[in-house]
């Protein structure tokens, strides 16, 4: 458990701050779960005490590399995050670097998320081998399978996963995405859609919706119209503009809701895409929308003044 992870590596690095692999590890644990955070200002504040303390122990080290990558990534600066995490990979300073296997991830992810999914298919896997029960590699390993149209590898690679974990929600909705993806066995994909709804876990938002998108449109197909509802309701919490449920929301009869802090999570990644293209007077007017809509996340006011 990854929380549980934090509060263990915290304890060790109070106890002794020189100690480079456990800061590392505890910056790497950040990362996987600053997603999942409110990302408010004294949740930036603590990444930053970590990467402060491991720069003030070793400034040359490529464990302070990594969690300034992180430091860097977490503040809404992904080009900046990306040059430091790639020259901390291309460097071996120390000949045993356990973080490695945690930047690798983190390289894929920024992979991913600019849509190159070979390459973030490729730093999936050396995260995977280095740690073959690590299951968030091959959760990454799977989306950008999926994402390759490589249905069948994909529900392998879930499936080894559900081996692994018979309760994993991010397994469970995979292997059901496959089978989607597959044509497969439908009413298998149903049941395992229909069991990892149960399981109360966060995933990653646009892989989740995407799932109880597939899952809304079995549930159609089927006359489940109440169930239905409510697995669009589930995923509208996540994405409130996403207009495919939108259009499910008022075909079952359903009652919109107002935009909230996950209204502003998505237009923040809507500012981020226009920050890429260069429009940065569009990403503006979209990080003010969503400021107006979360006042509470630290990030959004970096990224309004990275655009400006």
């Amino acid at each position: 458990d990854l929380l549980d992870a934090q509060l263990y590596l915290v304890a060790i690095a109070e106890s002794g701050p020189g100690d480079l692999e456990s800061l590392g590890l505890l910056c790497s644990v950040q990362y996987l779960l600053w997603p999942y955070t409110q990302q408010s200002v004294s949740d930036l504040k603590a990444v930053a005490q970590v990467n402060q303390i491991i720069r003030s122990a070793n400034p040359i080290s490529s464990y302070s590399d990594g969690c300034q990558a992180i430091f860097l990534w977490v503040k809404g600066q992904p080009n900046d995050a990306r040059g430091v995490l790639e020259k901390t990979l291309d460097q071996t300073l120390e000949k045993r670097f356990v973080v490695y296997p945690f930047l690798y991830v983190m390289k894929a992810d920024l992979l991913e998320d600019s849509q190159n999914y070979m390459n973030a298919e490729a730093y999936y896997r050396e995260a995977y081998k280095t740690f073959p029960e690590w299951l968030w590699p091959q959760f990454g390993l799977g989306r950008t399978l999926l994402k390759q149209g490589k249905s069948n590898e994909a529900r392998t690679t879930f499936e080894n996963m559900l081996k692994l974990t018979r309760d994993s929600k991010a397994a469970l909705f995979g292997y059901a995405l496959a089978e989607v993806g597959e044509k497969g066995d439908l009413d298998k994909a149903l049941n395992y859609f229909s069991a990892g709804f149960l399981i109360k876990r966060k995933l990653p938002r646009a892989f989740h919706v995407e799932a109880l998108t597939e899952y809304t449109k079995m549930l159609v197909m089927k006359g489940d119209k109440i169930k239905a509802l409510e697995v669009v309701e589930r995923g509208l919490d996540l994405s409130p503009s996403n207009r495919t449920l939108r259009e499910y929301l008022i075909n079952l009869g359903g009652q919109e809701k107002e935009l909230g802090k996950n209204g502003a999570a998505e237009l923040v990644l809507l500012g981020d895409q226009f920050n890429r293209n260069g429009d940065y007077l569009a990403a503006q007017a979209q990080f003010k929308a969503a400021y107006d809509l979360d006042p509470t996340n630290a990030i959004i006011p970096f990224k309004a003044a990275k655009s400006l």
